[in-house]
C-alpha cells in the first residue's frame, strides 16, 4: 500500500507512536523537512541542501526531487519511494515536496 507524506503539514510529532505505519510516515516527514547540517551532533542527517534556495524553480525542483528520494531511502529503513511531486507557488518561491512511499512489512 502506498502513502503520501507532505512536508510542512504542521501535524504534531509523537515520540511514542505505537502504530508502526504512522511511525514510518512520521519518520519520512522528518527526513523531508530537515536541512542537512542543521541537527547538532548529527550533521549528515536530513535530505535538503540549503544551496538549492538560490536556484531557479525548475532547477530547484529537480534537485529537491533527487535529494528527497536519496534522503528517504538512506534514513528510512523499510520505506521505498514511489514518487515525489510538489506543491509550487511561483509568487512566493515556495516548493513543498509530497513523497509517495510504500512501507515494507517488518521482518
Amino acid at each position: 500500500m502506498t502513502y503520501t507524506v507532505t512536508a510542512g503539514n504542521d501535524s504534531a510529532v509523537c515520540l511514542w507512536e505505537t502504530d508502526p505505519i504512522k511511525a514510518k510516515l512520521q519518520e519520512v516527514r522528518l527526513v523531508t523537512e530537515t536541512i542537512k547540517g542543521s541537527v547538532p551532533m548529527f550533521r549528515e542527517f536530513g535530505c535538503l541542501d540549503p544551496e538549492v534556495l538560490d536556484k531557479p524553480m525548475p532547477v530547484a525542483e529537480m534537485m529537491t526531487r533527487t535529494m528527497v528520494r536519496e534522503g528517504v531511502e538512506r534514513w528510512c529503513e523499510g520505506v521505498a519511494v514511489k514518487g515525489v511531486s510538489f506543491q509550487r507557488d511561483e509568487k512566493t518561491g515556495t516548493l513543498v515536496p509530497a513523497v509517495e512511499v510504500e512501507i515494507h512489512a517488518e521482518p
